[in-house]
């Protein structure tokens, strides 16, 4: 069942998160980026308001529209900010950190915008989900190449098309209320990374074991909570040159290792 959410740009009220929730509106996305970009930051005490009138809370980061196009480095330096901010307000580790490729990227940047994806991935590390917030391209270009964990699709640039790969959707632009502007948003999966201060947090133990072996390979079984892939094992199994394959339906992930001095794969 889905439910529907706002985001926005202004901080909210006590007044304006009751009113939302009074809406039949279950979560609000709200940028959790560093004091330089006040106007639109999440602060503790507005997340706290927030959760206490029955919303939940989704963490963006967005500091310009094609941010991406710097690469690794910039993801890195854009994750580090997150981290920083998401320690001072509290954000429960395992929640999604969604970061956003707000223009209508093309084929021939996707190659970068991953760098800068897996650049988050890297920093962000086990702490929390990456995500990615962008086109219907975006989403299902990033999915394709496992750059992210959780998606964010805007209807922006997507020629009416909803990727099966996001976890929720922004579907309609510009309403205002109290003199700001927000969008709607709408689930498309029940786990989508939202998180609420005044829940316990959730963090998966990750128990790995060898399950069998064949023609010497050894298949590792690993069954997670949760779709914590990216920033748990796939940078480190990448950068080892280590095959795998991730099942999210059944949220499993096989890794084959074979013996020492014989090559994976």
């Amino acid at each position: 069942m889905s439910v529907e959410g706002i985001d926005c740009a202004h901080p909210l009220t006590k007044t304006d998160a009751a009113y939302f929730a009074g809406q039949g509106k279950k979560f609000v996305a709200r940028y959790v980026v560093p004091q330089s970009m006040a106007w639109k930051r999440l602060t503790k005490e507005e997340a706290q308001l927030t959760n206490d009138a029955g919303l939940d809370i989704v963490a963006v980061f967005e500091s310009t529209a094609n941010r991406m196009l710097k690469g690794q480095d910039a993801g890195m330096a854009d994750a580090e900010a997150f981290l920083k901010e998401a320690a001072l307000i509290g954000i429960p580790k395992g929640s999604g950190a969604y970061f956003a490729c707000d223009f209508d990227v093309q084929s021939d940047q996707m190659t970068v915008v991953e760098k800068y994806m897996r650049g988050v991935a890297v920093e962000l590390g086990k702490d929390y989900r990456s995500g990615g917030y962008g086109s219907y391209r975006f989403i299902e270009e990033m999915a394709k190449r496992n750059a992210a964990e959780l998606f964010w699709q805007t209807y922006a640039w997507s020629g009416g098309k909803v990727s099966t790969k996001a976890h929720f959707i922004q579907y309609s632009n510009g309403h205002t209320y109290n003199g700001f502007s927000y969008d709607l948003n709408r689930t498309l999966a029940q786990d989508f990374g939202a998180w609420n201060l005044n829940a316990k947090p959730v963090i998966s133990s990750v128990p790995t074991q060898p399950k069998t072996v064949i023609n010497d390979t050894t298949v590792i079984d690993v069954e997670l909570k949760n779709d914590r892939v990216r920033g748990d094992y796939a940078p480190l199994l990448d950068a080892l040159g280590i095959p795998y394959t991730w099942h999210p339906e059944q949220k499993k992930l096989y890794i084959y290792w074979k013996k020492e001095g014989e090559k994976n794969g």
